[in-house]
């Protein structure tokens, strides 16, 4: 934008998308302002209390860390939480979606 003139292969969209999703998820450690607006909020370790891996664009290594306690009362790590979901999607879609045929594995 060059002395408030628009460029003219730019389109704008003036009305946006309107509504509210139909459910909003919240993995998080502490209650953040996203908590508040989420219907389900899943408790999630903290950093000393999962093994995870941490790396930055500021040096080339990669940190691994190891938990130093136990996540406290029901949080659990990412990982646990999404292994979880993932269970129980498998068991409640049984009948709802097909079976997918592995095509590398074929003859």
């Amino acid at each position: 934008k060059q002395g408030g003139v628009k460029p003219e292969e730019v389109e704008w969209v003036d009305n946006g998308l309107d509504g509210k999703l139909d459910l909003v998820v919240t993995l998080d450690f502490r209650l953040s302002s996203t908590c508040l607006y989420s219907d389900i909020v899943l408790p999630t370790a903290t950093w000393y209390e999962k093994d995870d891996m941490n790396t930055s664009d500021m040096h080339p290594f990669i940190h691994p860390l190891s938990a130093a306690v136990d996540p406290a009362w029901e949080s659990k790590s990412d990982w646990d939480i999404y292994k979880g979901i993932a269970k129980k999607f498998s068991e409640v879609c049984v009948g709802h979606l097909g079976k997918e045929t592995d095509v590398v594995t074929l003859p």
